[in-house]
């Protein structure tokens, strides 16, 4: 079967998204398929190297190394089209979705999409304009998914709340795989001590989180538990791996709690480099409430660590209480639980134990078998209606221009950014006072419909 996978992240980014869409790549190859995938060029440049279609984009700062693509046609498009992938998997919500769309549309074939994010849990976190609420999150999602032949979840959070937004696709959910080999992997003895001693960690029980340092994830609760307790963490130490838009905010936390022997900070690692820190710990621990597929609590259970964890639907069958871990409510619970896991040498091996026996149900070559299934069935049952897709499409650009204002693409533009000359005419230039216009229009129907926009700089 060929299969064309379609993300707007890749690598170098680093991110769940990335992870889940080469951990597939890789299945479906050693499956026997012909896989490609679709992204944005990091760069700028235009090109096809090894399986890898690259699209031009530009930098938009809604999040760290985020791109925009604002061509559907291309030379790269025409491969594509040359190619005809039986199936389209696009595994993110923005530009490269509607490019897919376009493409799947042309040559009449189904195309499917993996709800990674959970959008409405991050409205008061990244975006922040009144009127992008949960409502309207529902509602977007809806007419973006409207026309796909199937959906994959990655939790039965995900997949209850696409039901609530009443998409008619079938939903299947299927959590994402790991290549759980690399979380077993034994650290030369002389490595895995130099590291204990750079965090002053010898001898001292520690817990550690491992993951992007954002506000979403919710680290200063722990910290905040941490110090509310210093006299029991006194002589123990809670390790954050990893970096993000937070970390400077958490570390001057920490200077402010004066807690600085507890709480250490490694910054970004290398991904090659990660499951030695996983090894550096004794308990895995997160606050964060926004999780669709929960990749770091997989990875810290392959690794043989107990996850003690914020209660939430996404993880309600991923972590046992007693078992592989545990989910608490608030700071008591958090406290009594991390207390007893630590002070029970009997019940803490068993959760090691139990970690890494559940971690085995998320292996990637089950993730990579169950969705080659849910591909299977989709064209099998395929049936090709031609639809120009325009009015989804054009509610994308709405949403866009809800974004726009809150970026920085002001600093990463000239005057000029680009255009759509399709079906749909979709320009964005930059004015002299700094503001960014939206123009677009839809052609070639019997009426004609245009919107400009006026986005003004916000201070």
């Amino acid at each position: 079967m060929k299969i064309l996978l379609a993300t707007d992240t890749f690598y170098p980014m680093i991110n769940g998204v990335v992870t889940s869409t080469t951990t597939l790549y890789k299945e479906l190859i050693a499956l026997g398929q012909d896989v490609r995938i679709l992204t944005l060029s990091e760069d700028g440049n235009e090109r096809f190297e090894n399986n890898i279609y690259y699209l031009k984009s530009i930098k938009i700062n809604i999040y760290p190394d985020a791109r925009l693509s604002l061509r559907s046609n291309s030379e790269l498009i025409n491969q594509i089209e040359i190619w005809k992938p039986d199936i389209i998997h696009t595994q993110t919500e923005f530009s490269i979705m509607m490019i897919a769309r376009k493409i799947s549309n042309k040559i009449g074939i189904p195309l499917i999409h993996t709800y990674h994010t959970m959008y409405e849990d991050y409205t008061n976190f990244l975006i922040k304009s009144k009127r992008i609420n949960k409502k309207l999150v529902s509602q977007i999602i809806k007419q973006m998914l409207g026309r796909f032949s199937a959906v994959i979840a990655p939790t039965d959070k995900t997949a209850k709340t696409l039901i609530e937004y009443n998409i008619t696709a079938p939903i299947y959910t299927i959590p994402t795989g790991l290549e759980l080999s690399k979380f077993s992997k034994m650290v030369e003895e002389e490595e895995y001590i130099n590291n204990k001693k750079k965090y002053n960690l010898i001898n001292h029980k520690t817990l550690v989180y491992l993951g992007r340092v954002s506000e979403e994830k919710n680290i200063e609760e722990l910290i905040s538990y941490i110090n509310n307790n210093k006299e029991y963490f006194n002589d123990k130490n809670f390790l954050i791996v990893g970096g993000g838009p937070n970390l400077k905010k958490l570390i001057a936390l920490v200077d402010k709690y004066e807690i600085n022997s507890i709480v250490k900070f490694t910054g970004m690692v290398e991904p090659d480099e990660v499951y030695k820190y996983y090894k550096l710990g004794d308990i895995f621990i997160t606050a964060s409430t926004t999780e669709t597929q929960g990749l770091t609590y997989i990875e810290a259970m392959a690794s043989g660590l107990p996850v003690v964890c914020r209660k939430d639907e996404s993880v309600e069958e991923l972590i046992l209480n007693y078992d592989n871990g545990f989910k608490y409510e608030n700071e008591e619970e958090f406290f009594k639980t991390i207390k007893n896991i630590f002070e029970d040498n009997k019940l803490y091996e068993q959760m090691c134990i139990k970690s890494l026996d559940k971690a085995k149900e998320y292996s990637s070559t089950i993730f990579g078998q169950s969705v080659l299934k849910v591909y299977q069935s989709t064209v099998d049952g395929y049936k090709y209606i031609e639809s120009q897709d325009l009015e989804d499409d054009y509610n994308f650009i709405s949403l866009l221009n809800e974004i726009l204002p809150i970026s920085d693409i002001k600093d990463n533009i000239t005057s000029y950014l680009g255009d759509s000359k399709d079906k749909i005419v979709f320009r964005v230039k930059k004015l002299k006072d700094g503001s960014i216009e939206v123009n677009q229009s839809l052609k070639n129907r019997i009426t004609r419909v245009s919107k400009k926009i006026k986005i003004r700089k916000r201070n």
